[in-house]
C-alpha cells in the first residue's frame, strides 16, 4: 500500500522498509548513538535529497510487548529530536486515514490524472 501510494504521488520521495537507525541517525554522543543504532523503524521516506523525513511504525500486536514501549519511546524521541516525524499505525487502521495523515506530514498532493 505504501508503495502504491508513493507511486502515486508526484515527487522524488522513496520508501524504505526495516531501516537501521544507526543508519539515518548519528550524534557524538557515543552512548546516544548506542541507544540507537542497534533499533529499527519499519518504514522511512526519503526526500529527494536522500534525506529521511518520516518514519512508519506499525504498532501491531507484537509491539506490545514487555518492554516494547520503552523502545518505541527512545526511537521515538531520538527521530523527533533529529527533526524526523513519525506516523504511528495502529492494528486497526484504516487505509484512507494513513493516506491523510501522510500527504498532510509531507506536504504531497495526489497525483492528477493524465
Amino acid at each position: 500500500m505504501l508503495e502504491d501510494w508513493i507511486a502515486d504521488r508526484s515527487s522524488n520521495h522513496r520508501l524504505f522498509a526495516q531501516v537501521s537507525m544507526g543508519e539515518i541517525l548519528g550524534s557524538d554522543d557515543r552512548l546516544a548513538y548506542a541507544c540507537v543504532n542497534s533499533k529499527r523503524c519499519d518504514f522511512v521516506i526519503i526526500d529527494g535529497r536522500g534525506y529521511p523525513t518520516i518514519a512508519i511504525e506499525y504498532q501491531g500486536t507484537g509491539h506490545f510487548t514487555p518492554g516494547a514501549f520503552e523502545r518505541d519511546n527512545v526511537k521515538k524521541r531520538a527521530l523527533e529530536s533529529a527533526g524526523i516525524h513519525v506516523l504511528e499505525v495502529f492494528d486497526d487502521f484504516r487505509w484512507e486515514d494513513v493516506q491523510i495523515r501522510l500527504d498532510t506530514a509531507l506536504d504531497m498532493p495526489e497525483k492528477m490524472p493524465a
